[in-house]
């Protein structure tokens, strides 16, 4: 089982590093905080389901992907 924490500041800044990450090393859970996503963004990664937890305000934030294997 492979867990991969990440403080990102910023998920859209870094979401190439991201999609390889999550394409080359295929991590089981991935933490990543400091997304900076308000509610409304909608963001997907292919074979992971999503949890995230979003301020009003667009700073801090949290998202959890879980490898749907």
């Amino acid at each position: 089982m492979t867990t991969i924490s990440w403080n990102i500041n910023g998920i859209y800044c870094h979401f190439p590093e991201l999609q390889l990450i999550t394409t080359q090393y295929q991590p089981d859970f991935l933490c990543i905080q400091e997304t900076h996503l308000k509610q409304s963004s909608k963001i997907t990664f292919k074979s992971y389901k999503t949890y995230r937890k979003d301020r009003d305000d667009g700073y801090g934030g949290v998202a959890t992907l879980i490898h749907q294997n």
